[in-house]
């Protein structure tokens, strides 16, 4: 069976670091993570936390 990981890999935390800092893309690839249950456990919560990230900063950029 699957089982939870008892520490994220590191590609996990490397995505993860990159996307608090406002990297769009890794923000992207977290939200697909979540999605589809890759390196982590399927949430769609969260993809949608990250999802809402990526728009809030595309549109921050087209404003300026």
């Amino acid at each position: 069976g699957t089982y939870p990981l008892s520490k994220p890999t590191a590609e996990f935390s490397r995505m993860l670091y990159a996307a608090k800092r406002g990297n769009a893309l890794e923000q992207r690839n977290l939200a697909v993570s979540y999605e589809g249950g890759y390196l982590v456990s399927k949430c769609i919560e969260k993809a949608s936390v990250w999802v809402n990230d990526i728009a809030g900063f595309v549109t921050h950029e087209s404003d300026t």
